[in-house]
Order: C-alpha cells, then structure tokens, then sequence
C-alpha cells in the first residue's frame, strides 16, 4: 500500500503544487470559479448522502497529505447545537500561492496520479459547502503563518458569493489568501490537545460552519458517533498508522466484513463473523492482454443474532431492530451490498450491481478492492462515493464469477439461519416475552362493542381442541420434552394473553396471514415469512417498533371483525368467520397486496421510495449476470 505518511510524500506534494502553479503562470491562465452564484447552489447538490461522507472527502486531502495526526473538533453552543466543525492535520500543507487554487472547482495537483485517494480537484470545495454555507481554509507549509481562503453562502454576510460579488469583486476567482490566525476556539482544542506537539509544523485547517438545517442528515446528539462509525469503515485500511481523533475521542477502525482481529466490533461477544476467504482476479487490456491490475474480493457472513444485544440472544426469534440491536447492527445493514474499495479507500456500497441486494441480506459481508488503475474500467467519477458501472467493469465481474460467489455466501447465510430457528423451537417453550400489541388486542378484544354469536364461539371452541392437540404433539415431537411438560409451559403462556403472534413459512402462495384459534378464548395470529407483507414490510427497517405493533394490532382487529360481522348484517345471516366469503376475502386481499408491495419495492429500489440511485436496466442486467455465470460454471 502507498506510504502517505513518508516524507517523501510529502515533499512530492508540495512539487506538484508549485509546478501546477507554474504551469498556470505561463499560460496566463490562473484558477477562476465558474459561472455565478447558482454554480455554487448548484455544487451544493453533488450528491452527497449525509455528512459522513463529505467530511471523508476532506479527510482524503489530509491523508494524501501525509498527515500523521489528524483532530476533527466540534463547537457547540446552546442546547448542545453543533455551531462549527474543523478538521486539523499537520500534513504538508500548502503554500500561499496554491491555496487560491485549493478551492476552485477543479483545482488539484493529483490530475494524473491514479495511485492516492483523489484525482479530481471536486472534494474539498464542493464537500466543504455540501451542508456548510461558511468554508475556511487554513494553511502553511513550511512558513509558521497560517493563510486563508474561504467561500461564503451566507445571504446576510457583506461578503456572499453573489453573482454581483462574484464578479465585481472576486472576477470570478477564489478570493485571495490572507494573512490569518486560526479561529481562538480551535487554538485552545489544539493547546489541550495531547497531540499538541504536532501540530506546530506545516498543516492544514478546514472549517465548516453555519450548516443549513435542510442539508443535514444526522442529529447534532448523535454527531461524533455517527461520524465515527462511517470514517472507521471508510478508512479502516488506509489511515491505520494515522493517529485521528474525533472530539479527543480516538478514532476505532471497523472491517465492515468483521473479520479483522482487534476492530472495532469484532469481539464485542462471543459471536464471531464466518470468514469465506479471498478471491483474486488479474485484470488484462482487452486489446493488448497485458497486465493491468488485480481485483480482489472478500466474503464473510454473520450470524442471525450477530447484530443483536448479547443479553437478548437466547429470546425466540428475537431480531437486530430497534433497542434489540448492538453497535454491530448499523454497520451491518449500512452497508449492504457490494462494498467498493478503491487504492484501501472504501467509496460506497452498491446494492444493485452485480445482483440486488435486499434488506434481508444485511448479514452477508462483500468486499471488492481495486485500484486506481481501474478508474475507467470502473467507472469512477467526480464524486468519489459512487461509481458508475461500465460494461467492461460488468464482464470483469461476470468473469470473476462473483455471482456464484455471492450466491454461495447466500447458501451460507441461510444454513446458520435455518440452525438457529431448529434450535429456537426450544426456546419458544415457555417465552416469558410479550409484545405491546398482545396486550393492547387482548384489551380490544374485552371491549368489543358487538358480542360474538353463539354458533362462531360453539366452532371455534371445536376447532380449539383441535388445534391446540396439534401444537402440543407437534413440539412434543420437536423437542423431545415430554407431552405434560410441552403441555404445562404452553397453558402457561396462554394465560398471559388472549392474543399472540408467530411468523412461519406458510408458502408464497399463502395468504399473509393465517388465524389459529386456541383453547377456545386464545388466538395465535401467524405471519407468513414468504409473503412480501413480511419480507418487505414487517420485517425490515423501514418499519418502526411502534409501526410493526401498529401493523400486528391490524390484523387482530381484522379477526375479531371477521367473528362478529354477519354476511347478511342482520341476526338470521350467516356468520362471516369460517365462511367462504371470508376465506374468499383474505385471499384475493393477499394477492392484490403482494402484487402491489412487488410494485412498490420497485419504486424504492428505482429511488422513488429509498433515494437509491436510478437504473432501470437492473432486473435485465441481473438476469444477464446469473445468467452468463451459471454458464460459465
């Protein structure tokens, strides 16, 4: 991996800055901004998806730098309100003369080099007004006095980059590097700093202050822990020996794949990520076959309760959602697909190519490294979080047989899962676990403003005894306890309450839901796992502890409508429970839902729902990836 931190490095930094200049002198060109003030509101819609990874963006610079301490601080003023943010490393700064280039649009010394963290000229200046309207930067190399430039947003500020100010007073140049002292509140973090030390030589400060509300995406609470998770993934492989601190809080390193010894969660309990291994691939020149660089590809997956609190792994069927879930869990579901990493710099995460990823994958770990030399093949682009898929990337890919290779991990996935559900039938035996929902439909049932007639309560009574024989061989036989035992623990739970909830595979076929009645006052309301209500709904992260309470109060309330609606509305009409007309209504309602939750989980994967990018060749592409590979192998 390159040395950034060699001061080899950095030296080299500063000679591509002063022949940049040069060059910019000689053709009597000097670095300008483009077009007016709508060019900057305009580069404020980049495309960054929250501040995680503008703020990388800007720690890129700080790392190609060769910065061996980097010091994110964070100002806050009233009620805890974050009022600025800066960015600090004693890397190899830069002169007077290129700072001015630092911020436009464009401007950067790396154009060639393939083999740092950036290439384009686009983070510093389009992350630093991504969701800040004031950036400053402050610099020196090997002077001790800091200089600084910065472009404003603020509309009440005598200095707005308006399009009057743009190019009456700036002619449509960054504004020309100043004489300056850091900010007094950034002084005195870094004299209490217990790396102070470091950053009495050359370096750079960033600051970003007056966010705009609308462009945040994080709360100002959760900050420093939101930042720290997203930069430990980021640069988990790349800033390693680079000593990064957020808020004098030292920065944990995550392997997203978890499967690094000594990262952050990796050992946060017993459980450990499986580890599938590492898949390498030589890539060639397709018109000339000569070598051009390798990609390779790590796999793991994790176990069903590995983003779960460790105290609650032992409660039947219990689900990494809500307060269930430990600091693993985030990570996990994060970065869902495809993870990218380009020259050890993690870019992003794609869930759609080479295969969709849905929610329900977020226990399979990917990992595909490549480096810089692959730019084009890739498709990389100004914005470095996202990549865009060439053709040649695909066949790379499909060459590679990363598809079979997901597909196997899948098969994985499922064995640990279909394991811990066979030994979660034990669990369920006596579950002191109840839901707010069984409660609350236990009430509602009580309250019922129409009695339930005579003949309904005379056959669920039957169907009962029935039912209820069935449950006690059935996990008699599933595990191994003796029938007056199974017989006792279930008695026991029934007594809690009038309503319960299950999920089982009931078939894609299978209405979304199914009633059994028990011991003739109980219900177990059972939700099926191969319908998309489950799938795409009530099992997923879209849908809030509150919402899926909400959303197993429905389905109760619907029951106890079916048992006391007459189908001629009147005493002398047939009972609508148990009835065709009912068993008619529930499934034609299934198939309508499940059609119309297909449709909808189309829309969210096209961002209309999820704010995934577009791409309406995915299910094709898809097909031509399985495809080709099945071929292939």
């Amino acid at each position: 991996m390159f040395n950034f931190t060699s001061k080899a490095n950095k030296e080299n930094q500063l000679k591509m800055q002063a022949e940049k200049v040069a060059e910019y002198e000689s053709e009597g060109n000097p670095p300008n901004f483009m077009g007016g003030g709508q060019f900057f509101q305009s580069m404020r819609d980049i495309g960054y998806a929250d501040e995680g990874q503008a703020i990388c963006d800007i720690f890129d610079n700080a790392v190609e730098a060769g910065a061996s301490n980097i010091e994110i601080f964070t100002l806050r003023g009233k009620q805890e309100k974050i009022e600025a943010l800066a960015i600090v490393d004693n890397g190899s700064g830069m002169t007077k003369e290129w700072l001015r280039t630092s911020i436009s649009f464009g401007g950067t010394s790396r154009s060639e080099n393939k083999k740092g963290l950036g290439r384009f000229g686009m983070g510093l200046s389009s992350a630093g007004i991504a969701f800040s309207e004031f950036l400053q930067v402050f610099s020196r190399s090997e002077s001790k006095d800091y200089y600084k430039t910065w472009i404003d947003l603020r509309p009440e500020s005598p200095g707005f980059f308006s399009t009057d100010y743009l190019r009456d007073e700036l002619k449509y140049r960054p504004p020309e590097p100043v004489q300056s002292e850091l900010p007094e509140w950034i002084k005195e973090r870094l004299k209490n700093s217990k790396n102070s030390k470091a950053f009495e030589g050359s370096g750079t400060v960033i600051v970003l202050s007056d966010f705009t509300p609308s462009r945040r995406k994080w709360t100002f609470k959760d900050f420093e822990k939101d930042l720290a998770d997203h930069m430990g993934v980021v640069f988990h492989e790349t800033s390693g020996e680079i000593n990064t601190n957020i808020d004098d809080r030292k920065l944990e390193l995550i392997d997203p794949l978890f499967v690094t010894e000594g990262m952050k969660g990796f050992d946060l309990d017993e459980e450990r990520a499986l580890f599938l291994g590492t898949e390498d691939y030589d890539v060639h020149d397709p018109e000339t076959g000569e070598y051009k660089s390798t990609i390779s590809a790590r796999y793991s997956v994790m176990p069903p309760t590995f983003g779960v609190k460790a105290e609650l792994k032992n409660i039947a069927g219990i689900k990494a959602q809500g307060p269930n879930q430990n600091s693993r869990a985030r990570i996990m579901r994060d970065w869902t697909g495809v993870i990218l990493k380009r020259n050890g710099r993690i870019i992003g995460s794609d869930r759609l190519r080479p295969v969709r990823f849905n929610n329900n994958d977020y226990n399979i770990g990917i990992e595909l490294s490549f480096s810089g030399d692959l730019d084009d093949d890739f498709g990389m682009t100004t914005l470095k979080n996202k990549v865009s898929f060439s053709d040649e990337a695909k066949k790379m890919l499909q060459r590679m047989g990363i598809v079979r290779s997901i597909n196997s991990a899948r098969k994985k996935r499922t064995e640990l899962f279909n394991a811990w559900k066979a030994s979660d039938t034990k669990k369920k035996i006596g579950s002191n676990v109840i839901s707010v929902a069984e409660k609350a439909a236990s009430i509602q049932k009580s309250k019922a403003r129409i009695p339930e007639p005579q003949e309904v309560v005379e056959k669920i009574a039957e169907k009962s005894k029935v039912n209820t024989t069935n449950l006690i061989n059935k996990q008699v036989q599933e595990t191994g306890f003796e029938k007056e035992v199974v017989e006792k623990k279930l008695l026991e739970q029934f007594t809690k309450t009038d309503v319960s909830f299950d999920t089982a595979k009931l078939g894609k076929d299978g209405s979304f839901f199914e009633f059994q009645e028990l011991l003739a006052t109980k219900l177990k309301i059972i939700i099926n796992e191969d319908h998309p209500f489950y799938m795409s709904l009530f099992a997923t992260d879209n849908v809030s502890s509150f919402g899926r309470e909400s959303l197993k109060l429905m389905l109760s309330s619907l029951y106890q409508a079916i048992i006391r609606t007459r189908i001629a509305g009147s005493e002398g009409g047939e009972p609508l429970h148990d009835s065709m007309t009912a068993r008619h209504l529930i499934k034609y309602w299934s198939e309508t839902f499940s059609e119309a939750m297909i449709e909808v989980e189309k829309l969210a994967d096209n961002k209309g729902l999820s704010g995934e990018s577009e791409d309406k060749e995915v299910n094709s592409q898809e097909a031509k990836y399985s495809s080709n590979d099945d071929a292939a192998a």
